[in-house]
């Protein structure tokens, strides 16, 4: 029969704090990685020069498209630094939560063993009380 100790319910809020933890965790990652997913493409697209001989006037529309396109490449790039930040922050808060909960559980474990053990023994102390009586009852009705 498992034994309930007081640190349960701490464990359940530990529980609780390391799956939000986890969950932020996945959310930063799926950030990151939607937010590499977009400085590639747009690195792809700067990487295609459209400015092909003509008039000056073509050049400089498409050499300005191409330092916007250079400039959204910054931009992304600075983005995902932030979002990997932000990521190694969760991660960080991951592994705290996950290292509290294992510590309760831990204590939990050792206090539900002390307390089977404690049980143990005073099963066998009932036990022996018993035969005890019942030799007495032997020795007696010979």
């Amino acid at each position: 029969m498992p034994f309930k100790t007081r640190l349960d319910a701490v464990v359940k809020l530990r529980q609780r704090a390391e799956d939000a933890a986890k969950l932020a965790l996945a959310r930063a990652r799926k950030d990151v990685a939607e937010a590499g997913a977009e400085l590639e493409r747009l690195r792809a697209r700067a990487r295609q020069d459209d400015r092909a001989a003509g008039c000056a006037a073509e050049w400089e529309v498409r050499q300005r498209a191409r330092d916007r396109a250079l400039a959204e490449i910054e931009k992304a790039e600075e983005a995902l630094r932030q979002l990997r930040a932000r990521e190694a922050e969760a991660r960080n808060g991951y592994e705290t939560a996950h290292r509290q909960l294992e510590a309760v559980r831990r204590v939990a474990e050792s206090k539900r063993a002390e307390m089977a053990r404690e049980a143990d023994r005073k099963d066998r102390k009932t036990m022996d009380e018993i035969a005890g009586v019942l030799h007495g009852r032997k020795k007696g009705a010979e």
